[in-house]
């Protein structure tokens, strides 16, 4: 029963979830209860013989073929099973009508045909031992040894002993092939069960490698980005730079290899991760992002050639919605509750759309940080237009307390964050003036807490559709 009992396990296991290891729990189970009925002598013999007698050929195709895919090769198992199809016809015209059913030349070509296969599935597992550094196929490896073994035992018998090997009696050498299968069966399908596990523990150490690399290069293009304009921001005292200038030099140039190389590196990483969802999600996020970034760099360069920002009518709702699934997954890494409130209708204003996006990044950047230490943390992006304004609001409840008396978006400030140059809300300030509008911070009271808000006013414009 252990030897059916196992296949079992493995394909109740299994089911749903891969179809190869399926297909050869399933096989295992069908050959596993012909050898049971086989070793119910006499009786279960009986119905056991008149099995299609291809059956022993098709089991050994399946295995074949499984291993074969696991080394990462195109299945041929219809080619396989006609092989074996064949073979069995070959079995039957070789069948002797009488007492001696299984007459010698029919279990001398199967004989031959078994121990011809079963080197070609030892060969199979060991590779795949090699190749996934696997124990468990050393295991499927050695359970084909004991058929090849036991069929040279039946040959010899067949050729130089009586010419008989049937199976119905209850010799030494009919039991010995029948505990021999059985023992096949349990490792071949327990083997196999091991290497599955072990596939699934390399996956997810896969998994979270990848996912390791892909947060080390998030957080050194962060860094890079730091360090620039941390660089521009000493310059700056030293250089009369134009407010463009001071806002380009940050990364232009130091920043454009290492995003080529991150661009580079995404995209190998990117066919590393195939099949494997959760990953590929993470890894496309990670791509956006990078190519983001590069039309970030891209712009910045074209405004210092050129010597300033140009513009042009941009829909601010359209524009806020192509960053809300960005947003949505920031905040969810940040355990912070998001909503996006974005008017329905189109919005359009004169301005640079890149330099806009960096300005809403910059103002839910300083937002996140300001919940970093709040329980049931809170952002709302909302744009709404009302008198011929378009409003842009970052809402949070983070409860900082500002001084709006003394508050100065036009001017460097010392930052609240540890590693803040007091850059980003000037650089925000200055873009809103170059379009007609301005930054500004209110405190708001809503129920029991207190809501910081920076709203970027701006004026709209008629579309060239005809649309406001």
């Amino acid at each position: 029963m252990i030897a059916l009992c196992v296949p079992l396990v493995g394909l109740a296991l299994s089911w749903g979830r891969s179809q190869r290891a399926m297909i050869w729990f399933g096989a295992g189970v069908f050959y596993s209860f012909a050898v049971i009925l086989i070793a119910l002598r006499p009786y279960g013999f009986t119905v056991a013989h008149h099995l299609p007698s291809f059956l022993v050929f098709a089991y050994l195709a399946i295995l074949i073929d499984i291993l074969w895919q696991d080394l990462g090769q195109k299945s041929r198992l219809w080619q396989l099973l006609a092989v074996a199809f064949f073979c069995g016809l070959i079995r039957m015209a070789l069948i002797v009508d009488g007492p001696d059913v299984n007459g010698a030349g029919a279990q001398i070509f199967q004989t031959l045909c078994l121990i011809a296969a079963t080197p070609i599935i030892i060969a199979l597992a060991w590779r795949n031992g090699q190749r996934h550094a696997s124990r468990s196929m050393l295991v499927v490896a050695g359970a084909a040894v004991l058929i090849l073994l036991v069929n040279f035992v039946r040959l010899f018998a067949l050729l130089f002993g009586d010419g008989r090997f049937l199976l119905s009696e209850f010799d030494w050498k009919a039991t010995l092939l029948i505990g021999a299968h059985f023992l096949a069966i349990i490792f071949l399908n327990a083997g196999y069960g091991g290497f599955l596990v072990e596939q699934s523990a390399r996956d997810g150490a896969i998994a979270r490698e990848s996912q390791k690399v892909a947060e080390e290069r998030s957080n050194e293009l962060a860094e890079t980005v730091r360090e620039r304009d941390l660089m521009i921001l000493l310059n700056s005292r030293f250089a009369a730079l134009s407010s463009f200038s001071f806002f380009t030099s940050a990364i232009i140039h130091e920043l454009t290899q290492p995003l080529q190389a991150l661009k580079l590196s995404v995209s190998g990483l990117s066919e590393e991760v195939k099949g494997k969802a959760r990953l590929e999600e993470q890894t496309e996020f990670v791509r956006r992002q990078t190519e983001h970034c590069d039309e970030i760099v891209r712009t910045l360069r074209r405004i210092m050639i050129r010597g300033s920002a140009g513009t042009k009518q941009v829909d601010l709702a359209n524009s806020l919605r192509g960053l809300l699934p960005i947003l949505q997954t920031q905040m969810e890494l940040s355990c912070i509750a998001f909503e996006g409130n974005i008017s329905d209708a189109p919005i359009f204003v004169e301005c640079n759309d890149v330099l806009f996006q960096r300005l809403v990044f910059n103002l839910v950047a300083n937002a996140v940080d300001a919940l970093a230490d709040k329980e049931n943390g809170r952002l709302v992006l909302a744009l709404h237009q009302e008198n011929g304004r378009a409003r842009m609001s970052v809402i949070d409840n983070s409860g900082h307390s500002f001084d709006l008396t003394n508050f100065n978006l036009s001017a460097l400030a010392a930052s609240t964050k540890p590693d803040g140059m007091g850059v980003g809300l000037v650089l925000s300030e200055m873009l809103a003036r170059q379009w007609g509008g301005r930054l500004i911070l209110t405190i708001e009271q809503a129920a029991e807490e207190r809501m910081t808000v920076f709203s970027l006013d701006l004026p709209t414009v008629i579309s060239s559709e005809g649309l406001v």
